[in-house]
């Protein structure tokens, strides 16, 4: 406000917008990629080369496609910028896997790297990006999925150390949702567990003989078990909700 004549106050804002906010520039989809990109090849040296050498085999399999059909030189050349794209879409996708392999590689062992993964759930399941409970003694945690296929319970820590919370939580579970199938998962290195690596792919493979869940049925099963969630410490490690792949960024988006 500014003080017009007569000591009356105005409510006239400051010359030059001074007392606006600042919005902040958004990160182009080129700039974001580009980043993935520097960060994913100080882990891999071969990644740069490996992604000419499709980008480069797209231009000539698209060429060689154009000469054995005889094509005149517009058609070659609409073949060439065929194979072009078709690199780009094969280098982009050999970029996205690496990129969360090395994301991976770098969460494995760190509390909450369980919770960053099943944050990267989409579809029909809903998940836990905070644990639902932990043990602040040894520092175990557990998390909870909800699909098609049912509830899983993903444990992180020490299978001995984490048996206590695991049979509380399934207790709790259970007189909440009783006829739905609970599966248990153990996310470690030790061997004994399911890697970071792969723990996506054996949360949506886990194993149900009961029939499978709607969408509408899957949230209606999250929504009774979150009347069970109480805010729960997060052990000093990964913030679950800043280390999963950006996958917008690498796909281009």
């Amino acid at each position: 406000m500014t003080r017009a004549a007569g000591g009356k106050v105005s409510d006239m804002p400051y010359p030059g917008g001074m007392a606006s906010k600042k919005t902040p520039k958004k990160t182009s989809a080129f700039k974001q990629l580009w980043q993935v990109f520097q960060i994913t090849r100080q882990d891999d040296r071969s990644l740069p080369w490996e992604l000419l050498g499709i980008l480069f085999g797209g231009i000539v399999l698209g060429a060689v496609v154009g000469v054995l059909l005889r094509s005149q030189w517009f058609m070659l050349i609409m073949w060439i910028v065929v194979g072009l794209l078709a690199g780009a879409l094969g280098a982009l996708n050999l970029l996205n896997r690496r990129a969360e392999r090395n994301a991976f590689r770098r969460m494995a062992g760190q509390p909450g790297a369980a919770g960053a993964v099943l944050s990267a759930l989409r579809g029909s399941w809903q998940s836990s990006q905070m644990p639902v409970s932990v043990n602040p003694r040894t520092g175990a945690a557990l998390y909870r999925a909800v699909g098609p296929k049912g509830i899983v319970l993903v444990l992180e820590g020490e299978k001995t150390k984490s048996s206590r919370i695991l049979r509380e939580e399934r207790a709790k579970v259970r007189r909440v949702v009783p006829n739905v199938t609970i599966n248990v998962l153990r996310c470690a290195e030790d061997g004994d567990g399911v890697p970071i690596s792969r723990l996506l792919r054996s949360v949506r493979r886990v194993h149900s003989d009961a029939p499978r869940l709607s969408k509408s049925e899957v949230r209606a099963v999250q929504n009774r078990l979150s009347t069970l969630d109480n805010p729960v410490a997060m052990p000093k490690g990964i913030d679950p909700l800043r280390m999963h792949p950006d996958h917008r960024a690498i796909r281009g988006r």
